[in-house]
């Protein structure tokens, strides 16, 4: 009888090392299976020469962008969100999409430390554009910033936040939009450039329209990393 007649026995992986719900077949040495257990949820595989598997589950490493802190819906007049700045990060990124008005109004913001807000020493300088008009001018107020309108209905605005949780000057830079009759061609673009001057460590931030009008739509807010 030749030698190939008969067959090589099955030596492949068995199905007796598999013992749970998401265990990893690795090698742990050249032709040495082993398992590597299911890890926490949220966690990623990385290497690590170390762990008897060359692997290991652990938590992702922190984002270099943007982390959401708030997500608010508003359906009021004036809208307090505490609790939102705090040493994590330096500085925030704002986006406040407004979908409704109950009539035509100018938003306002001011910060706020301890659920209680701030209302004296701000500032700010303005650049808008309306239609083929541009012009500028200062703030003459120092009880709150305003950041641009909605009227009658919609506008989006973005603001930068620099150190509202650091005890010194905070600084914002915001632009909005607005649409004010629903044509194409009656548009409102605004630019801010503002600081409040009360070297508060700011937690929070209230918004609201001057008019006691009802202000419907989102602010969301966003940690930016430090590194």
């Amino acid at each position: 009888m030749g030698a190939n007649v008969f067959p090589t026995p099955f030596s492949g992986i068995q199905e007796g090392l598999i013992a749970a719900k998401a265990d990893l077949i690795v090698g742990t040495a050249n032709d040495t299976p082993g398992i590597l257990s299911v890890g926490t949820n949220g966690y990623a595989l990385v290497a690590d020469s170390s762990e008897t598997t060359g692997l290991k589950w652990a938590a992702p490493a922190a984002g270099s962008g943007l982390t959401l802190v708030s997500s608010t819906s508003l359906s009021a007049s004036t809208i307090n969100i505490n609790s939102v700045f705090s040493a994590t990060y330096e500085n925030y990124f704002l986006m406040l999409n407004v979908t409704n008005m109950s009539a035509g109004a100018n938003i306002r913001l001011r910060l706020r430390a301890s659920s209680t807000d701030t209302t004296t020493n701000y500032g700010s300088q303005l650049l808008q554009t309306y239609q083929s008009t541009t012009n500028g001018q200062e703030s003459a107020t120092t009880e709150f910033w305003q950041f641009g309108n909605a009227d009658p209905s919609q506008c989006i605005m973005v603001i930068e936040l620099a150190r509202p949780n650091v005890a010194a000057n905070t600084f914002a830079i915001a632009h909005s939009f607005t649409g004010l009759s629903g044509s194409l061609n009656d548009f409102l673009l605004e630019f801010y450039g503002a600081v409040q001057k009360d070297s508060t460590q700011f937690d929070g931030i209230t918004i609201y329209s001057h008019n006691s009008a009802t202000i419907t739509g989102t602010m969301r807010i966003y940690g930016r990393a430090n590194s």
